[in-house]
């Protein structure tokens, strides 16, 4: 039986189809990586909570709600919620970047 993918139209025999995506698993290698970086941003703040405080886009902000892709987020400077989405196109080099943990300035100084 021959699998029949939408992404490269053609058809292919099981060993090379992905039953899951429902693509040949040469159209799908893109979209496992993808997945895998998410699982790999969301793995990194495991461990935040509701209530902790954060950086985000250079801002104070404190978390407020855990979502399963991401989080609810409140801006101490401007009291506005924001919701941050983990998603397919993110890098997570720069996702670091844009949302890390707060340290004081006494803990980061080393005098």
């Amino acid at each position: 039986m021959e699998y029949y993918c939408t992404q490269c139209d053609g058809y292919h025999k099981l060993q090379k189809f992905d039953t899951v995506l429902h693509l040949c698993k040469q159209c799908a290698k893109p979209f496992k990586k993808r997945t895998k970086v998410i699982e790999r941003i969301l793995v990194h703040y495991s461990d935040v909570s509701v209530g902790d405080l954060m950086w985000y886009m250079k801002n104070p902000v404190i978390v407020t709600e855990i979502l399963p892709n991401g989080w609810v987020v409140k801006d101490i400077a401007t009291g506005r919620t924001r919701q941050i989405v983990v998603n397919m196109f993110d890098v997570f080099d720069n996702f670091v970047l844009f949302f890390r943990r707060f340290q004081d300035n006494n803990e980061t100084d080393k005098n």
